[in-house]
């Protein structure tokens, strides 16, 4: 019977941790990395292609480093937890970068608007659909 009482209280312990570790990766704050320099300069369409291409070399080559991409907004999307998610490609293209501004100020939010030509900086998370830039600004 003691040995029960351990093991439940020992499983309850594990599961209480991983809760605790969840809710801490999930509920994280943005890094900023508005003033950190980026590695790579490029139009979006360009980084778009070399995904495209061959995905594990550019995964290689972006993944994880902060890149400035330059391109057209051609959706906007708004989401509940109040970050902003942009594409930028051709607007005859089915895939393109996916810029995401988490806690956006209003100055920000503003300039974020369908057929805006931006340049934008964020941390490259890799492809899915499209390419993923995460905690991003705009560059002046």
């Amino acid at each position: 019977m003691k040995v029960l009482k351990y093991i439940g209280l020992f499983a309850t312990v594990c599961v209480l941790s991983a809760v605790v570790a969840y809710l801490l990766i999930m509920y994280k704050p943005a890094e900023d990395i508005s003033d950190r320099h980026a590695v790579y300069k490029l139009p979006a369409i360009e980084l778009f292609a070399e995904y495209e291409d061959n995905e594990l070399t550019a995964d290689k080559k972006y993944s994880g480093k902060i890149i400035s991409v330059s391109g057209k907004i051609v959706e906007k999307e708004v989401r509940s937890d109040k970050s902003i998610s942009v594409i930028l490609r051709k607007e005859d293209a089915f895939s393109g970068v996916s810029c995401v501004f988490h806690n956006p100020d209003q100055e920000t939010e503003a300039l974020l608007n369908f057929g805006q030509q931006l340049v934008i900086k964020g941390r490259c998370e890799g492809m899915l659909i499209d390419v993923v830039l995460n905690n991003c600004s705009i560059e002046q």
